[in-house]
């Protein structure tokens, strides 16, 4: 199980850590306008730069329909420019136009939000830009939006695209020295043809009277380049969260988890086992779930790598336990070596417990497995309290290399885990089994696309089940949701340009993936 009581905002896992993006700002419950499709391209710059030395000034702008409060924007892009620590910004301004079919029309709010306002949001270097709006901006259908970034030193921002060739209503829009009135125009690269897209960018709203604030929460800094994974809520004042973190010591990067408690009023670190040592290459450690059969009771898993006998090493599966006292890292099996040989990328990523004695732990296994002719198939391993199982799990095709992504259940003996290929790469077929007490098979689901994986799934009942991930079809990268109804799987209408690696709800009426409900 992937999902969590938080999977839907994980921006504000982020927070946990770093602060998030604009941590003083609103959840806004409203998604006004969603994100698309990604492309793996850029709209070109849209900042201004006051510096006599690095003048410059462009916008870029994209078009939204939506009636109603905007309280907050959030553009993904990507910074051209120094490396290594944030550049600093001055401030961003966003502005709201008349929407036209030539273009943005007249321009009918402009704001200005200085870069250390709380209300912005910055991801390092700097890419993605949060900004809530002092003002809301009601919008009242059809409407242009820009943001840009303002430099005083030197930096560059460009926003990323989606939705290429497919734009849900006019392409993205470019003007160059803004301030001077220049008119917009369509953007062609260097070398290129006119872009037809949308800029990558989420509007938010506060209509209805669910929305509510959230309040920042200060956090222990584990170290440097640390985020969160997952989060279990046992109760108020039993909150657990499972993160990595890195830290670069000469020529050795040692990457570890670790661990926060919050117990009602403040959060803590709880140290979790150490990495196993590699000498001059550091140590590496990832976990990446986390589960509770309770509040003495609590599994967090991924992988490390270690030096097993016979002197190889390799990427391992891990399991770390809480008994109520302390982390401790229990003895999981290991494929079998030799001298200068063996095998290397197992992992744990999902995790399911029933009980004390009943936890499933999913994943992907490299190396010889019980039952198994393939040596790379789908990691099953039960615990029953005292020690761990390897299951045989079906594969695909004859010696199919296979991977788990999630597992959940409603009873012991109904329980369903989700993935796809080996590596983590999407498959040419769907892969979903079943757990019925005594084995797993592989239930017939439908493909979309020609490839897909699916990343989480959430059992409500025998016969309402939801599994979610995303496929490669002939427009690119698309979501994926599926339906499981008591007899048969089939497809459901994912969000527009969604494809989250997690979702959570608490019936299938009260769904939440990524940022939609």
């Amino acid at each position: 199980m992937k999902h969590s009581a938080l999977s839907a905002t994980p921006w504000l896992l982020a927070s946990l850590i770093s602060g998030g993006l604009a941590s003083g700002v609103r959840a806004d419950c409203v998604t006004a306008w969603p994100s698309g499709t990604f492309n793996n391209d850029t709209w070109g710059a849209s900042y201004i730069n006051s510096s006599p030395t690095f003048a410059f000034e462009r916008e870029v702008a994209d078009d939204f329909d939506f009636s109603g409060r905007v309280t907050r924007i959030y553009v993904s892009g990507f910074n051209g420019g120094p490396t290594g620590s944030p550049t600093p910004i001055d401030g961003v301004w966003v502005r709201f136009y008349e929407w036209t079919p030539a273009g943005p029309g007249v321009l009918q709010a402009a704001t200005s939000v200085a870069g250390n306002d709380p209300r912005v949001g910055v991801e390092p270097r700097p890419s993605g830009v949060e900004v809530e709006l002092p003002t809301a901006f009601v919008a009242s259908g059809l409407h242009f939006v820009s943001v840009q970034l303002d430099f005083t030193t030197y930096g560059s921002w460009d926003p990323w695209q989606c939705n290429f060739n497919a734009p849900r209503l006019s392409t993205g829009w470019v003007r160059q020295n803004n301030s001077s009135g220049t008119p917009w125009s369509l953007y062609t690269p260097p070398f290129g043809s006119t872009v037809h897209a949308d800029v990558d960018f989420v509007l938010y709203g506060d209509s209805g009277p669910q929305c509510s604030e959230w309040s920042s929460s200060a956090v222990p800094t584990p170290g440097n380049d640390a985020g969160l994974v997952d989060v279990k809520v046992l109760a108020p004042d039993d909150v657990w969260a499972l993160g990595n973190s890195s830290t670069q010591s000469g020529q050795s990067l040692n990457s570890y988890p670790f661990a926060l408690h919050h117990d009602g009023a403040s959060w803590s670190i709880v140290n979790l086992p150490p990495a196993p040592p590699l000498g001059n290459f550091g140590s590496r450690t990832t976990l990446e779930a986390l589960e509770a059969a309770g509040p003495d009771d609590l599994w967090a898993a991924g992988s490390h790598v270690v030096v097993v006998p016979g002197g190889w090493v390799g990427h391992q599966i891990r399991a770390d336990h809480w008994d109520g006292t302390a982390w401790t890292t229990a003895a999981t099996p290991l494929p079998p070596t030799s001298t200068g040989a063996g095998y290397s990328g197992s992992r744990i990523s999902g995790l399911k417990a029933f009980a004390s004695n009943d936890v499933w732990f999913v994943g992907e296994w490299v190396g010889p497995y019980p039952g198994l002719q393939s040596l790379q198939p789908a990691l099953a391993m039960h615990w029953d309290g005292s020690s761990f199982t390897l299951v045989p799990t079906p594969a695909a095709q004859p010696n199919a290399e296979q991977g788990l992504e999630a597992v959940d259940g409603v009873a012991p003996n109904d329980v369903w885990a989700v993935g796809g290929g080996g590596d983590g790469d999407l498959s040419s077929y769907p892969y979903i089994l079943h757990w019925d007490g005594s084995s797993w098979s592989r239930v017939a689901s439908p493909l979309v696309g020609f490839q897909q994986r699916l990343h989480d799934v959430i059992a409500f009942r025998t016969d309402d089940v939801w599994a979610v991930g995303e496929a490669l079809d002939n427009s690119g990268y698309v979501g994926v949701l599926q339906h499981w109804d008591g007899s048969s799987w089939s497809n459901a209408t994912p969000p527009p340009g969604s494809y989250p690696a997690a979702f959570d709800g608490a019936s299938s009426s009260d769904l939440r993936l990524g940022l939609w409900h």
